[in-house]
């Protein structure tokens, strides 16, 4: 019989006795009524930690860590080591088939399967930094600086100072043949092969490698030549080009000592010398008469610019003589022979006059004569004594010589012709004469002055 009270809450039974439920551990079907007291895990012994998965708490049972879902695992028999069990994709245990593994240190294979833990170098002794190219890292070793790929050198044996070893080319060690040679000061071979060196230098192999051995302007491994040090191949001076006593190079190596003669102008003569001459400080401080007062207005001579305007005007002159000289030698025919010393002078004809302190004293003087040589004899101007100038040679026969100078003078002085004698030799000068004893010869003198100021 069943009791319901308001439709909601019914109990069974049976002759008056109640009926109780009972849970069946078969199915999850809780029916209604009523229930003796018990646990869960008493109607299903099933219903226990061992058998719920792990991370789900099941009426109190919380999972095991042994009791996983398996549905997301993919291992196969050959992916798990042989023989150890495992569980994947479904619910039966599998034995693992998967080969245990070693590394083979004769070759880079690496096969499918299991391997102990272990570290390279322990299966391969040769992976080392010292077997591996300087820069290269491998598995963590990093190669060593002496380790070089010497694919790119290319020295020869030859190449190589002996007996240093290398490598090259190939990987064999190879010894170098390059002697060791040197530089020898008495040689100018430069030897191939190693050279040692000097930190002194090469002037200190040869010692000769100096300035003062170096031609000028010329520089020889650094070294500059002296400046006195010249080349005097274009040098031309010969003895009698340089001043006695000097000394100079030319032509050849072997210094020389010149000869050449120290002469001067003279304020007596118009002779230019060769020579050496030491100057002064003009050609005026060697003849004082050099003087523009001495020279014709607007001439000028040796650089002096004369002003002398005298003689345009008759009052300016101040005296004048005409003077001649008598036969004193021997008379033949009509002609006389004078013989005159050697480097002395015959006096043809002369004049003494008074000069005014202020005049320029002018002296004209001339001769006739026969020489017997071009070379023998010169015409001569003295005016108080100083030979104002002279002639050139005159010409052998019969010739007319001619001279003219002039010089400051005041005072009473005597001017005078004469002929110099220049052969060393005494000779004779021939003047065409009268025919008596005293007669005039063709020489004379004439003499004037004229206002300077």
């Amino acid at each position: 019989m069943t009791v319901s009270i308001n439709g909601v809450y019914s109990h069974n039974y049976i002759d008056g006795v109640l009926v109780k439920e009972t849970l069946n551990p078969a199915n999850e079907i809780v029916n209604r009524g009523h229930y003796a007291a018990t646990t869960l895990s008493t109607v299903d012994a099933d219903l226990d930690t061992a058998n719920i998965k792990n991370g789900i708490t099941m009426f109190g049972f919380a999972g095991s860590a042994d009791v996983q879902d398996i549905s997301d695992a993919t291992a196969i028999e050959a992916e798990v080591l042989s023989p150890e069990t495992f569980y994947a994709v479904s619910g039966g245990i599998r034995t693992g088939t998967m080969a245990t593994r070693t590394l083979n240190p004769a070759n880079e294979t690496v096969q499918a399967g299991y391997y102990a833990a272990t570290t390279l170098s322990t299966v391969d002794a040769q992976l080392a930094a010292a077997n591996i190219k300087s820069g290269v890292n491998i598995f963590g070793f990093v190669g060593a600086a002496t380790v070089q790929d010497i694919a790119d050198a290319d020295a020869a044996i030859g190449n190589v100072l002996s007996p240093k070893t290398f490598y090259s080319v190939t990987g064999a060690r190879k010894t170098g043949t390059m002697a060791t040679v040197a530089l020898a000061p008495g040689s100018n071979a430069y030897p191939a092969g190693y050279h040692v060196g000097n930190g002194g230098g090469l002037d200190a192999i040869d010692l000769d490698l100096v300035t003062a051995n170096i031609k000028s302007g010329i520089t020889i491994f650094n070294v500059a030549g002296a400046a006195t040090v010249r080349d005097i191949a274009d040098a031309n001076a010969i003895l009698s080009d340089v001043k006695t006593g000097r000394t100079f190079y030319s032509v050849t190596g072997a210094r020389k000592t010149g000869n050449l003669a120290t002469v001067a102008l003279a304020a007596g003569a118009n002779a230019y010398p060769a020579g050496y001459h030491a100057g002064a400080a003009s050609l005026t401080a060697v003849d004082g008469d050099l003087a523009a007062g001495n020279i014709a207005d607007g001439i000028t001579i040796f650089g002096v610019l004369g002003t002398f305007t005298g003689g345009a005007l008759v009052e300016d002159i101040v005296s004048g003589t005409i003077s001649t000289i008598t036969t004193t030698g021997t008379l033949s025919r009509g002609y006389l022979n004078q013989s005159v010393t050697t480097g002395t002078d015959y006096d043809l004809a002369s004049d003494t006059t008074t000069f005014a302190a202020d005049s320029l004293a002018v002296g004209v003087g001339f001769c006739g004569v026969e020489t017997p040589g071009s070379s023998d004899f010169k015409m001569r101007l003295y005016m108080d004594g100083v030979q104002v100038a002279e002639t050139g040679f005159i010409a052998s026969g019969g010739a007319t010589a001619v001279i003219e100078g002039t010089r400051a003078l005041s005072g009473s002085t005597i001017c005078k012709v004469a002929l110099h004698n220049y052969n060393v030799a005494d000779k004779n000068a021939t003047f065409v004469a009268g025919n008596a004893s005293g007669d005039p010869i063709p020489a004379a003198i004439g003499v004037g002055s004229v206002k300077t100021a």
